[in-house]
């Protein structure tokens, strides 16, 4: 696990806006893991987005989403003590955290959050969100 530096405040997903990279922590059914982590590219739909609205096989409205979610991947954490975010730190999967940081500067410099399995989203700690035209940059220790 890559347990990295403590963010100020972590973020209730559905606060979260703009399009983004989220490892998203969940608690496995499966034998032989206890977490699993999905990572995700998320894209918020505007307001009047005709891909919000969700309708069951008879055609009638059931349900409106807010973003679409398509999988980049996952990965487990095997038997743990503890769950993942625990103490409200950034905790991400060492090569799911690789992967994310470089499709993130090749889609944009799109920011990176972990979402704990109770739902706090944390930010990427020593991230410089940019513009398209900026390079991102993290500190250096």
């Amino acid at each position: 696990m890559n347990k990295q530096d403590k963010p100020s405040s972590p973020a209730p997903v559905h606060r979260l806006v703009g399009p983004h990279l989220r490892l998203r922590w969940e608690k496995s059914d499966r034998a032989d893991c206890d977490w699993l982590c999905h990572y995700e590219l998320v894209i918020p739909f505007d307001e009047h987005d005709i891909r919000r609205e969700v309708y069951d096989k008879n055609g009638e409205f059931v349900a409106e989403k807010f973003c679409n979610v398509i999988s980049m991947g996952s990965t487990t954490r095997r038997k743990s003590s503890e769950p993942p975010c625990n103490g409200n730190i950034f905790d991400a999967p060492f090569r799911d955290y690789a992967h994310a940081k470089w499709d993130a500067m090749k889609l944009g410099n799109l920011p990176i959050y972990v979402i704990a399995p109770d739902g706090r989203a944390f930010l990427r700690p020593n991230a410089k969100i940019t513009g398209p035209d900026e390079p991102a940059q993290e500190k250096q220790k």
